[in-house]
């Protein structure tokens, strides 16, 4: 199945629709969600990626990330991904900043974004992770989640890395 991506400019604007293989075998700027997920212990979930994924596999990441489809708005993405990935449903996420993502290569693949960092909280809801998608996962404090990334800088993707910058800024924490 060819999953279609809405091709945009650097302001955001729709200018065609083309298959997400494209747009990363080229490096075609589309869109993409980046979800900072909450439990009720004000813990924040990263997750690793499946070993199986094309792009950074077993890197870890934000809460849940993904694609925005063709047709698709940024917060339709981020629920769906909250439902594919982690196995809850989530309140509507809320709006923190967005960016584009510079041009990233891992191996013959491109990704270029327009990243809408978003945040929802799960509260007590138990994970359920998709195998297909997520490998594992663990709520962390802040400053647990800040020494994580430090300590394992190497192994989480670029566009995370600066997803969890630039919400920590956004977020004063």
């Amino acid at each position: 199945m060819v999953e279609l991506v809405d091709v945009i400019d650097d302001v955001d604007r729709v200018i065609a629709q083309k298959p997400l293989e494209e747009c990363l075998r080229l490096g075609i700027l589309h869109r993409a969600v980046s979800v900072f997920l909450w439990n009720s212990r004000n813990q924040i979930y990263v997750q690793r990626r499946s070993l199986h994924d094309e792009l950074f596999p077993g890197y870890w990441t934000a809460s849940c990330t993904g694609h925005v489809s063709a047709g698709e708005d940024y917060f339709e993405a981020a629920v769906r991904e909250l439902r594919e990935e982690l196995g809850i449903n989530s309140e509507r996420p809320r709006f923190v900043l967005k960016f584009i993502v510079p041009p990233i290569r891992f191996g013959a693949l491109r990704e270029h974004e327009m990243m809408y960092v978003l945040e929802s909280r799960a509260g007590d809801q138990e994970l359920r992770l998709d195998p297909v998608e997520v490998e594992e996962g663990a709520f962390l404090s802040v400053p647990r989640l800040k020494r994580f990334i430090i300590e394992n800088r190497d192994s989480i993707t670029p566009d995370a890395l600066l997803s969890f910058d630039k919400y920590f800024k956004a977020k004063g924490i």
